[in-house]
C-alpha cells in the first residue's frame, strides 16, 4: 500500500523508506468511550484486512472533564462472551467512563 504525504507518494520518492514504516496501513479514529465504565464501545475505522484482530491500537492521547481517580486504559475484553470484532470496527473497553481519547489504529508490517 503506498502512503502519501500530500499529494506525493512515499514509494515514487523511495521505495526503501516504504519499506521500513512500521505499518502496512494506520488511521487515526477519535473516541468517545461508553458512559459506563468497563463496557464496550464500538470503534469504526477504514482499515482493510481479512483478519479483524489483526487491527492494533495504540492511545495517542486522553482527555476528560476532571482528572480521573485512575490512569485510564483501553483493552480489549477477553471473556468468552465478549463482542466480537469484524469488518470496519474494533471492540474496546475503558477504565474511565466517558473518556475521550485519539487512537492511533494499525496494521503491523
Amino acid at each position: 500500500m503506498a502512503h502519501t504525504v500530500g499529494q506525493i507518494s512515499l514509494t515514487k520518492l523511495d521505495p526503501a523508506l516504504e519499506r521500513g514504516l512500521p505499518f502496512a496501513q494506520y488511521q487515526y479514529v477519535d473516541v468517545t468511550f461508553n458512559a459506563t465504565a468497563n463496557v464496550d464501545t464500538d470503534i469504526r475505522h477504514t482499515l482493510t484486512t481479512a483478519d479483524p484482530y489483526a487491527v492494533r491500537y495504540l492511545p495517542i492521547n486522553w482527555q476528560f472533564g476532571a482528572a480521573p481517580a485512575a490512569a485510564p486504559v483501553a483493552y480489549i475484553d477477553t471473556s468468552g462472551s465478549r463482542k466480537a470484532w469484524g469488518a470496519g470496527y474494533i471492540v474496546l473497553r475503558c477504565n474511565v467512563a466517558a473518556a475521550k481519547a485519539r487512537l492511533l489504529l494499525f496494521l503491523e508490517r
